[in-house]
């Protein structure tokens, strides 16, 4: 599949493989402390992946098998798309240029668009099948599926927005009602779709679910809005609501017909759901009280907070297993650190270079974070947990 584990929605970005060779550090951010009397803290590393000769890597998904998509810059200066298999050192080249992979599959199929042409390719196995766009469209892939399935959003000229399917190289727009705009978000390994329709001219999107060639409505929690965030293999679909009289949103759980609010029976204000394992976990992060949100991981049916270190932390992303990423902040004036949470035990990456952005992309079933981060010395590097 293709997820970057904050949805198992395909949109995809894996763990990739790191570069042997040491490089030294510069002014890391500082350690955030670890409450003396709180569950256990250990630090961990982050290690740069190798790129090609040109410097300035970037990675744009991921998938659970640890397959990272992304770009990098040859001697020449050209810009290519890559992959770093897992495992792996250096990253292979996908020989589709000017191109950029958006999603990746877990057994590898990887799609994305090509520039100026506004053409879409899915590549497997070496070989690319490419879609040109229908005249005065511009397609942006969103996910793609262990079937090959390619899904995503095609505005036109006019900004009207259209979801639609790429599949054995058939190209069809979803069904919607007149008058509506739609949108992808995801799609699971069964072909079910999600994203959003919303009426031309307004901006209140409302959750939707394509299977089957229709289109079903998931509602609200009571609230005007609604989107949905992934979709896992079961059919579930988390994503987050208005509710009514409230300005907070909530997040919910969508699942054989009925929505779920995941914070009801809690003391929690207003959250957010990002990320869903094809186990059933949920991970995000809810106001508790203390006025900023914090971590979340929600099991069988039970919302758990997170006592990860910091004066904030969100949670992005979870695999199988159960294993929670994302950032937390010493300070607000301190950069983020990114930090994985397995069964109460927290641990922290601090980055080895001073960063002007760090972005976590996902976590892969080993429990390998990935990140972009971005320096003033280094420009934009590719690093992996170790």
């Amino acid at each position: 599949m293709s997820f970057i584990r904050r949805s198992r929605v395909f949109v995809a970005t894996a763990a990739a493989v790191l570069a042997t060779a040491a490089t030294p550090a510069i002014a890391a951010t500082p350690a955030i402390p670890a409450n003396p009397a709180g569950p256990p803290v250990t630090n961990g590393r982050l290690i740069p992946l190798r790129g090609l000769p040109g410097g300035d890597d970037w990675a744009q998904g991921m998938n659970e098998r640890g397959d990272v998509i992304g770009g990098s810059f040859d001697a020449a200066g050209n810009r290519l798309p890559v992959v770093w298999w897992h495992g792996r050192l250096t990253p292979t080249v996908l020989f589709v240029k000017p191109a950029s992979p958006t999603t990746i599959s877990d057994n590898g199929y990887i799609a994305g668009y090509v520039h100026r042409t506004g053409q879409l390719f899915v590549w497997r196995n070496g070989k690319a099948t490419f879609l040109r766009p229908p005249a005065a469209t511009e397609l942006e892939p969103r996910g793609v599926n262990d079937r090959g399935q390619v899904v995503g959003t095609a505005t036109y000229d006019n900004g009207n927005r259209r979801a639609f399917l790429w599949e054995r190289e058939h190209y069809r727009l979803l069904p919607v009602p007149g008058g509506m705009d739609s949108a992808v978000v995801g799609i699971n390994n069964r072909g079910q779709i999600i994203g959003v329709v919303s009426r031309r001219g307004t901006t209140a999107e409302h959750a939707v679910l394509w299977q089957r060639g229709r289109m079903i409505r998931l509602g609200t929690l009571g609230g005007a809005t609604s989107r949905p965030v992934a979709i896992n293999d079961r059919g579930q679909v988390i994503g987050n609501s208005a509710v009514r009289r409230s300005s907070a949103e909530h997040p919910f759980r969508w699942w054989h017909g009925r929505m779920t609010d995941l914070l009801a029976h809690t003391k929690a204000t207003g959250g957010g759901v990002s990320a869903l394992s094809d186990t059933g976990l949920m991970t995000g992060n809810a106001d508790v009280g203390s006025g900023e949100a914090r971590p979340v991981i929600w099991r069988n049916g039970r919302m758990r907070v997170l006592d990860v270190p910091g004066y904030l932390a969100i949670a992005e992303a979870i695999n199988d297993r159960g294993d929670v990423a994302g950032l937390t902040w010493a300070r607000f004036d301190h950069g983020a650190v990114p930090f994985r949470w397995r069964h109460g035990r927290t641990t922290l990456y601090p980055e080895p270079y001073a960063n002007i952005e760090i972005l976590l992309l996902g976590i892969d079933r080993h429990g390998t974070l990935v990140v972009n981060q971005e320096t003033s010395q280094y420009g934009l590097t590719v690093l992996r947990s170790r």
